[in-house]
């Protein structure tokens, strides 16, 4: 990765700030009083609705009007991108600027007016993530970060926990869509992170999910099939806010990568010790 000019990865986020707030205030709209917007099913078994695609479109164009020389990968236009090309998402961002979006973060809870969701929008130059943000419409926390600057919330510095004791930990997870079909691949270690921390949340959002450990709120937080939109933002907060990102299928030396398929984020006094738990749970149940 080339040298990067400092004063235009501010720019970059500057711009994913704002139009993340742009079509944050309609979202929020939406899940306060819930209208008639249509609700589809992907073949994944995947919940989109009209808002999602609105979203994304309003999204894309204020990055296009400001960087029409960037790549833009959407959750709900990501296929069509890697068809269109031939390319995979993994080496359509190895060049250049790449922004992964996911206008919506949780669809199913807004689905349901669950206050509980965010957009996100990652940034990769050549392949490695350079700036992140995640903002929640409903509490109108906007979570960012630079590689090099630290993360923010509200502009303000923000960290992981100290806490240094597993058992006393509170850990965050998600359930995958596939969960029913590879339950016996994903049951192993999430029995075994279960049993050994002080707690479990499931909220629904990802994203926010890596903010949350990023600003201390969770100790961990850990998922199998997540997407790259899912990650590429959050990530990078969890890292810049002084936490670690791996993944539980891969071993723990393993340079981590936003299209993988497994992940767990934790302060650095956790991460080694959760992920000898979920890899080796899930390696020993394979055998």
């Amino acid at each position: 990765m080339s040298q990067l000019d400092p004063k235009y990865l501010v720019q970059i986020c500057e711009v994913a700030q704002s139009s993340a707030r742009a079509v944050g205030s309609r979202i929020k709209s939406e899940v306060d009083k819930p209208s008639a917007f249509q609700i589809m099913q992907k073949e994944s078994d995947e919940l989109v609705t009209e808002v999602d695609i609105w979203a994304e479109a309003q999204i894309r164009s204020q990055i296009q009007a400001a960087f029409p020389e960037h790549r833009i990968i959407g959750e709900e236009s990501a296929s069509e991108i890697s068809a269109s090309t031939g390319s995979s998402l993994e080496q359509l961002v190895e060049s250049g600027f790449a922004w992964i979006i996911d206008p919506i973060d949780g669809t199913n809870n807004f689905a349901k007016a669950i206050p509980h969701v965010s957009i996100s929008i990652g940034v990769l130059k050549d392949g490695k993530r350079v700036a992140g943000v995640v903002y929640d419409p409903i509490r109108d926390e906007m979570f960012s970060a630079i590689v090099g600057q630290g993360a923010r919330l509200n502009g303000e510095k923000i960290a992981v926990s100290t806490q240094p004791i597993l058992s006393k930990s509170v850990v965050a997870t998600g359930f995958p869509y596939d969960h029913v079909a590879k339950w016996g691949r994903y049951k192993p270690a999430y029995e075994a992170i279960f049993m050994a921390v002080r707690d479990i949340r499931r909220f629904g959002s990802a994203a926010l999910d890596q903010c949350w450990v990023a600003c201390g709120r969770f100790d961990a937080f850990f998922e199998y099939s997540l997407r790259s939109w899912d990650v590429a933002a959050g990530s990078l907060i969890v890292e810049e806010a002084g936490g670690r990102s791996g993944h539980i299928s891969r071993a723990l030396e393993s340079e981590f990568s936003v299209f993988a398929d497994s992940f767990l984020f934790a302060n650095p006094q956790l991460f080694s010790e959760l992920h000898e738990l979920g890899f080796n749970a899930q390696n020993s149940a394979s055998k």
